[in-house]
């Protein structure tokens, strides 16, 4: 969220959902927005408790999430 709100691509607010950001990620770029959607999504089904995710699924996931931030990372420099 820090990275897109320094970019101005959104505004970080603690009251807001990973749905407020998704809709103003996809106002800016629509593939960032996607894959922002995707991770979220995860995310909150494993938070809430709709899924269980084995140790390799959270491993992949991590690998993913911090491969993407640090893309973004790479490219804000």
């Amino acid at each position: 969220m820090l990275y897109f709100h320094e970019k101005n691509w959104l505004e970080a607010r603690i009251w807001k959902t990973n749905w407020d950001y998704y809709d103003e990620l996809r106002r800016v770029d629509l593939q960032e927005a996607d894959q922002f959607y995707r991770l979220a999504q995860i995310f909150d089904e494993v938070t809430y408790g709709e899924r269980t995710v084995s140790k390799e699924e959270y491993v992949q996931f991590k690998q993913e999430a911090m491969k993407w931030l640090g893309e973004r990372r790479e490219n804000s420099i």
